[in-house]
């Protein structure tokens, strides 16, 4: 879809139609619920408001809404945890104002996300989390996990874009729609 001014822009629908693991209904269903948790939860960034109510729906910027909703669908199926998710997140519109990794995942090049979170030995809960981003065009050195939280999840970016991309792009030959 796109406003009038020619920005391009997605539903909620279209968004969780691309990152699903699943095709069918329920699994679009249930991204859907997740995305919009995370967009109630300042997660995911919407370029409307972002409405509670039934009928008014919320759209979001074609990029950096498609990678970074891939990235945490991905990562959600090991821990869920906002405490987690909600700095990577923000880490991740930090990359990709700044930094080149997000977009060198969508090429060639393999770029990898580490998560990191600590947690307080006595409750299990966590206590704060951390993000480390390389790809192949970093210094050998710099090409490896972090080793000082107890617990974290390497991603490989790359592969998670071409899952993602895969799916938005499969069997879509219409021009989006003018708002």
């Amino acid at each position: 879809m796109k406003f009038q001014s020619g920005e391009v822009v997605y539903t909620l629908k279209d968004i969780a139609s691309i990152v699903s693991f699943s095709e069918t209904e329920e699994g679009v269903s249930r991204t859907m619920r997740q995305i919009r948790h995370w967009t109630q939860n300042d997660l995911i960034q919407t370029v409307s408001e972002k409405s509670t109510g039934k009928g008014i729906p919320r759209f979001y910027v074609e990029e950096p809404t498609i990678q970074i909703s891939g990235i945490l669908i991905e990562l959600s199926k090991c821990i869920s945890s906002l405490s987690v998710l909600k700095p990577v997140a923000q880490e991740l519109y930090k990359v990709w104002e700044g930094e080149p990794y997000l977009a060198s995942s969508m090429t060639d090049q393999n770029a990898f996300l580490q998560v990191s979170w600590d947690t307080n030995p006595e409750t299990g809960e966590i206590t704060g989390s951390k993000t480390k981003f390389w790809d192949e065009m970093d210094a050998v050195e710099d090409q490896k996990p972090d080793p000082e939280s107890a617990c974290s999840i390497l991603i490989n970016m790359t592969q998670v874009m071409e899952r993602v991309f895969k799916n938005k792009y499969a069997g879509q030959d219409e021009e989006p729609h003018v708002q």
